[in-house]
């Protein structure tokens, strides 16, 4: 399945992808606009992007109705926020969960990530940097004499 450009709001605004055509103007976050563009049954996520990281919001049928979350992929595992109804989908709202999302998601308050690396001599990779190799590289071969 092809891959789907998403709406993406940046700098207060929400704007078309790059070769889409929805919204057909920018919409500013929080106008009777925005609150019509997200009520729109096809409308059903869009991406944020904040400093940090890009966030992907999207609507999903729950039991009593719709509501919006947040997603953030990081370290190989996705992260969930609520963000509530449409009504409730203000800016402030928006970045407020979003910043509780990111702390989630944040290098600065994780520990270092231990890893075996088996591609050359075994080390152990503390936050992506080689640290003490823990075994010697061979000596390369040398040609045997016949």
């Amino acid at each position: 399945m092809p891959s789907r450009h998403l709406p993406c709001l940046i700098h207060n605004q929400l704007i078309a992808a790059p070769g889409e055509v929805e919204p057909p103007t920018p919409i500013q976050a929080d106008s009777a606009a925005w609150f019509e563009w997200l009520r729109h049954p096809l409308h059903a996520s869009f991406s944020y992007q904040t400093p940090a990281a890009t966030i992907t919001t999207r609507r999903e049928r729950k039991r009593n109705g719709w509501y919006w979350y947040a997603y953030c992929a990081f370290d190989s595992r996705l992260h969930k926020a609520y963000l509530g109804r449409t009504d409730n989908l203000t800016l402030g709202h928006l970045r407020e969960a979003t910043a509780g999302l990111m702390g989630t998601c944040s290098p600065r308050e994780r520990a270092p990530d231990l890893r075996m690396s088996f591609f050359g001599p075994l080390q152990i990779l503390c936050d992506g940097a080689p640290s003490i190799p823990l075994q010697r590289k061979p000596p390369p071969c040398s040609p045997s004499p016949s």
